[in-house]
């Protein structure tokens, strides 16, 4: 009976924990956020992107949209030759460095909210791009290693800095900035084995200092443990990944920083 009563009450405590687990995972956290009022949007989103908040059909094609609903709007012109609402790299709700995105929906109104905590809930702060300026006056440069997420969050991270800093950062594809640094010197073919980054950012005070911002796409390392002996893919793994920070780190520079 005693037996019983003892596993009896570990199960019980067992499926509690699992609860509690289930629950950790599954939190939403809402406690952590709150709605914001116009002013508060406007200060993380622009006229453009409001406006684009507002599509309710996920069967209309977003720059059908914008064209049709948004173009009108004070200050807004999407005609090609207007630099500020449409530069070569440019960053909205419906797209992210010039390729579309899943339209917004305004039925997600998470995207409505921010976070509590002070320190996060202002939209002008610069947080990222104070750290990001440090990166560039040491010059090391921004690396983003792993899948398609990081990939997401490598672009994410160059769209927020246009969005915070604006008219004071200059920002080329890579490619782009080395044809202009070398000019009539510049050779595609030459630069076969020069690691070129996906960005070049540059803040108007710091010119000398570009930050280098470059994803590199992790292959499926586990195929090249033997079978899957777990022990031997997080070897393969972590052998990649030196692999990648030495060849970034180490190539040579005199094409792509000043």
């Amino acid at each position: 009976a005693v037996f019983i009563i003892v596993l009896t009450l570990i199960m019980i405590w067992d499926m509690n924990k699992v609860y509690n687990i289930s629950e950790m995972i599954h939190d939403d956290h809402n406690d952590l956020w709150e709605p914001m009022n116009e002013t508060a949007l406007r200060s993380w989103w622009s006229p453009l992107d409001i406006c684009l908040l507002k599509m309710n059909d996920s069967s209309l094609d977003v720059k059908t949209y914008r064209a049709k609903t948004c173009s009108k709007l004070p200050g807004i012109n999407l005609t090609p030759s207007n630099d500020v609402m449409v530069p070569k790299l440019f960053c909205n709700a419906g797209s992210s460095l010039g390729k579309s995105c899943p339209a917004p929906l305004n039925d997600r109104n998470y995207f409505y909210y921010r976070l509590r905590d002070v320190r996060y809930r202002d939209g002008r702060a610069t947080f990222l791009s104070d750290a990001l300026k440090s990166l560039a006056k040491k010059r090391m440069p921004l690396v983003f290693v792993g899948d398609g997420l990081s990939k997401q969050n490598e672009d994410a991270v160059v769209c927020d800095l246009l969005r915070t800093d604006g008219n004071l950062i200059t920002v080329m594809t890579g490619l782009a900035y080395l044809q202009q640094k070398m000019g009539s010197t510049f050779n595609r073919s030459a630069l076969t084995n020069t690691m070129i980054p996906d960005y070049v950012v540059r803040w108007r005070n710091m010119e000398s200092f570009p930050l280098e911002i470059k994803y590199f796409k992790l292959w499926a390392v586990e195929d090249e443990a033997v079978g899957n002996d777990a022990a031997a893919s997080r070897k393969a793994r972590k052998t990649k990944k030196r692999s990648l920070k030495r060849r970034y780190l180490h190539h040579d520079h005199s094409h792509s920083t000043t």
